[in-house]
């Protein structure tokens, strides 16, 4: 079955008056690193682009891993398309893959690697074929580990290869909110006025030395990780005044 457009609604969000709807979007990814989850943690509303260009070699199908430093590797097939239409090419990957980090997460220094249950048994279990509804339901599975309900996760599958990705990212951020938290790059490829429908547009400032490998490391390691990945780092207002300073 297709990855569907989907909304996961993690609480009931009252009508925006004053108060306005922070909203982020990203690929959906495959177990995605702690700067991911800092950037859904921090926002009313999180779009999952399911419908953007899946990019070779991404992320989208593979993240590192801290037992040995390398990749967790999933197989795909279906070459320049939207990430909806990636299929997996060896589900025995995926098994293996919640193999091996059943493996880590025993070690003595991961102290609640038990919390990954969830995210093993899924993988071991694993008869997906599509690569989207893998990463959609990975996703969900560590917003429940999280224990986080205050952003609503919308799966948009809509088509968008045939459109800028200016456009495509105006059109969709302000569809769903006001206020954009958008990842540190942005300003390398967008000008501030590009997103001049949304009120405020905020950039995620990360505090150095943060991995790039997945964030069950993290969840398995720290006391409270929900707290922990919300201190990785802090907003910073983006303002037409600082398109020079990007």
């Amino acid at each position: 079955m297709a990855c569907r457009n989907t909304r996961y609604r993690r609480h009931i969000r009252p009508i925006a008056t004053a108060t306005l709807i922070k909203v982020s979007a990203h690929q959906p990814n495959f177990l995605p690193w702690p700067g991911f989850w800092h950037k859904l943690l921090s926002v009313d509303v999180f779009v999952l682009c399911a419908g953007m260009q899946y990019v070779h070699r991404s992320y989208g199908n593979r993240v590192r891993m801290r037992d040995d430093g390398g990749w967790a590797t999933i197989p795909v097939s279906g070459g320049m398309k939207p990430y909806t239409e990636i299929e997996i090419a060896d589900v025995g990957s995926v098994h293996q893959i919640g193999r091996r980090i059943q493996h880590w997460s025993q070690r003595r220094e991961f102290r609640y690697g038990d919390r990954l249950m969830p995210i093993v048994s899924y993988l071991k279990q694993c008869n997906q074929s599509e690569l989207c509804n893998l990463n959609v339901e990975l996703i969900r599975l560590v917003l429940e580990i999280l224990d986080h309900h205050e952003t609503e996760l919308i799966v948009d599958t809509e088509n968008r290869l045939d459109r800028s990705a200016k456009s495509s990212i105006a059109d969709l951020l302000s569809a769903h909110g006001e206020i954009y938290m958008s990842g540190s790059s942005a300003p390398k490829y967008l000008e501030r006025e590009d997103l001049s429908a949304l009120a405020e547009v905020h950039l995620q400032n990360l505090r150095p030395g943060i991995g790039d490998e997945t964030v069950l490391h993290l969840i398995a390691e720290e006391e409270d990780p929900k707290a922990a990945i919300l201190e990785l780092g802090n907003w910073v207002e983006w303002t037409t005044a600082d398109r020079n300073s990007h």
